[in-house]
């Protein structure tokens, strides 16, 4: 545990039992789950997808009980060469229908390196499921060597 301020860190919790457990302790405003797929429980199920499933579903539990606002970071699985969608998300529905918000990253350059009209620093932030409101995408600028991600002004 490393303690700065306003900011927790945990690591090595990769259960949904040893997560609820902190999320009940500490009721922090915002959580990262780093990521989805990592995660196990001590419940038997027939499959890996039924496991994340029940994992999502006790996460957005969590959520709605100790008032806090969860960013759950998942893999995709994509064979195409397009931007990703929500049911690119690996191994569950649920991960689509238990999200208020699905935020999904995406760099053309991963997926067409060579292609000489495709710049390494060129990103896009896709809104795919925002229950709230409207949906969109964002132009962004990914810093490699710090491995940050900017927004793109309109007038850029």
């Amino acid at each position: 545990i490393a303690e700065t301020g306003l900011l927790e860190v945990e690591e090595n919790i990769y259960t949904i039992e040893g997560i609820t457990a902190r999320l009940a302790e500490y009721r922090p405003d915002f959580a990262v789950v780093d990521f989805i797929q990592l995660i196990r429980t001590a419940k038997r199920f027939q499959n890996r997808r039924n496991e994340i499933d029940y994992i999502s579903s006790e996460l957005k539990q969590a959520a709605k009980r100790y008032r806090s606002h969860l960013m759950v970071l998942s893999q995709i699985s994509r064979a195409g060469m397009d931007a990703p969608r929500m049911s690119d998300l690996k191994e569950s529905g649920s991960l689509e229908q238990d999200g208020d918000y699905i935020l999904l990253l995406h760099r053309p350059y991963v997926l067409c390196k060579d292609n000489p009209d495709v710049r390494p620093e060129d990103a896009q932030v896709l809104l795919d499921k925002n229950k709230f409101g409207r949906t969109g995408m964002k132009r962004l600028h990914f810093d490699g060597e710090h491995q940050r991600f900017t927004e793109v002004s309109e007038r850029e």
